[in-house]
C-alpha cells in the first residue's frame, strides 16, 4: 500500500466479508444493492455491494444472472418493437393528379362571421389519397343539396 499511506480505507474495505457465488443470500445481497443503485447495471451494482463490504467470488457473473431475471432492467432495457406496414393501395404508388382520387369528411359546427352576422356552418375537408393534399370548404347545413353546392365549388377550383 504505497501508494495509498496517506489514506484511511474503512474496516470494511481493508477485510471485505467473502461470500460464495452460490448461495440466497448472494442473490438476496445482489438483488439489494442493485435496486439501491436504480437498476443502472451490473459495474455500478458490483461497486456498490464492494463499497459495503463485500467480496463475492465471482460476481460478475452472478450480477448478470440477477440483472438478466430482473424485471424493471427487461422493462428499460428491451428490444423496442418495429411497427409493421401494409403494403400501400395501387392509388398511392400510380402517379395521377392530385385529387384523382379523394376522401371526404365533415366536420365540426363552426361559427362564421360574415359581415356583423355570426353563421353556424360545417366544414367539408377534401383529403387527396395521393399526395395527402387537404383543401377546406364550407357547408350550411348536413345536407345533400348543401354537400353539392361544396363540391361544385371544390371542383371549380380543381
Amino acid at each position: 500500500m504505497n501508494g495509498l499511506k496517506f489514506s484511511n480505507p474503512s474496516e470494511e474495505i481493508v477485510y471485505p466479508i467473502i461470500v460464495p457465488k452460490v448461495g440466497l443470500v448472494t442473490g438476496l445481497i445482489v438483488h439489494h444493492y442493485h435496486n439501491l443503485v436504480h437498476h443502472q447495471g451490473r459495474g455500478i451494482t458490483l461497486n456498490k455491494i464492494r463499497a459495503n463490504g463485500y467480496w463475492i467470488i465471482g460476481a460478475s457473473t452472478v450480477a448478470s444472472k440477477v440483472i438478466h431475471r430482473c424485471i424493471a432492467c427487461r422493462k428499460l432495457r428491451g428490444k423496442t418493437q418495429e411497427q409493421r406496414m401494409a403494403d400501400l393501395p395501387n392509388d398511392r404508388l400510380e402517379e395521377s393528379p392530385p385529387f384523382s382520387y379523394s376522401a371526404i369528411s365533415y366536420f365540426g359546427r363552426l361559427t362564421v362571421k360574415e359581415c356583423h352576422k355570426e353563421l353556424k356552418q360545417y366544414g367539408v375537408l377534401f383529403t387527396c389519397m395521393a399526395l395527402c393534399a387537404v383543401h377546406i370548404e364550407t357547408s350550411n347545413t348536413l345536407e345533400f343539396d348543401s354537400f353539392i353546392c361544396a363540391l361544385r365549388r371544390f371542383i371549380k377550383i380543381m
